[in-house]
């Protein structure tokens, strides 16, 4: 079989365009497609510092290999990789661990926050209260909430101006889903590849540069430069709702291959129509409590910190 690109031997079959490719047109259409994703939604530039949120899977040790290749093509522009340590037995430990020697392979400054110096107690011990409370929150959700503060403080405390997100093109068409499922409108108006409406005082950023990259392909990209990575997945995963949303992608990209970037599209378009047609913009408050920008009087971090007593 013959690259599509070049001519030369193919090694390389991605599934979801049905393409055939070797290695050096593969790099090249995996970095023009980031590139691409920079252009139309502009997430980052010359003389900008950002932070990538590395846990060390192979999602966002792509984005950190891909964005410091892109880096030595622009200037005064600097990568912080953060990791979260949660504190999962078992789990967090070795994340770190693998996330430790790729940054030193990669010649980047490691910053490490945890639950346990942020919130005053690691996930399991956080989890261990919800139960002993009686609470329903899912694991993830008390998770995502806690990580997405603790990032925007870190970035904000190291003076960087976004925080870049190794969401793939399945991540992102999952999150359209959940947003639809969950009748979630302002969620899925302040949601993209570039997410808010217009900054915020006090948010920082969120970006997602692989937006048009499937899992796959992130994956391939590691392996290129021979990066290794944490496959292990996490332990609370199964109380996850974004399992519902991410069966059907796989299923649906099973017999419909590139759903997932139709998805993101067509919800793209949809999204930017809705906001043309909004005379105001999506009012946010500052949280009565921590003074954080919100959709509500007290903001989704001091609700759950108050009910799980921290």
């Amino acid at each position: 079989m013959r690259c599509e690109k070049c001519g030369r031997p193919a090694t390389i079959f991605l599934h979801h365009s049905q393409q055939h490719l070797c290695k050096r047109c593969f790099k090249r259409q995996f970095e023009k497609k980031v590139r691409r994703a920079n252009r139309e939604y502009k997430l980052f530039h010359n003389n900008q510092k950002i932070v990538v949120a590395f846990s060390g899977g192979k999602d966002s040790t792509a984005l950190l290999l891909v964005l410091k290749e892109l880096s030595k093509n622009m200037k005064n522009f600097e990568i912080i990789p953060v990791f979260v340590d949660e504190g999962i037995k078992g789990y967090t430990d070795k994340e770190l661990g693998q996330v430790k020697k790729t940054c030193k392979e990669l010649n980047l400054n490691l910053k490490v926050y945890s639950f346990e110096k942020f919130l005053g107690a690691s996930l399991d011990q956080i989890l261990k209260r919800r139960d002993e409370l009686g609470l329903s929150e899912r694991a993830c959700t008390i998770c995502g909430t806690f990580r997405k503060r603790i990032l925007n403080e870190a970035a904000a405390e190291l003076g960087a101006k976004a925080i870049a997100l190794g969401h793939t093109a399945e991540d992102m068409a999952e999150t359209y889903l959940m947003n639809t499922l969950r009748n979630e409108y302002n969620q899925f108006l302040l949601f993209g590849v570039r997410s808010g409406i217009e900054e915020r005082e006090g948010l920082v950023s969120r970006i997602r540069p692989l937006a048009f990259i499937y899992h796959e392909e992130a994956e391939l990209y590691t392996q290129l430069f021979g990066a290794k990575y944490y496959a292990p997945q996490c332990p609370n995963r199964a109380e996850a709702f974004r399992g519902v949303a991410r069966n059907f992608i796989i299923n649906a990209e099973k017999k419909y291959p590139g759903t997932a970037l139709k998805i993101i599209h067509y919800f793209s378009i949809l999204r930017k129509e809705l906001l043309k047609c909004k005379k105001e913009k999506v009012a946010l408050k500052k949280c009565k409590i921590c003074g954080y920008p919100t959709l509500s009087e007290i903001c989704n971090f001091c609700k759950l910190k108050n009910k799980l007593e921290l």
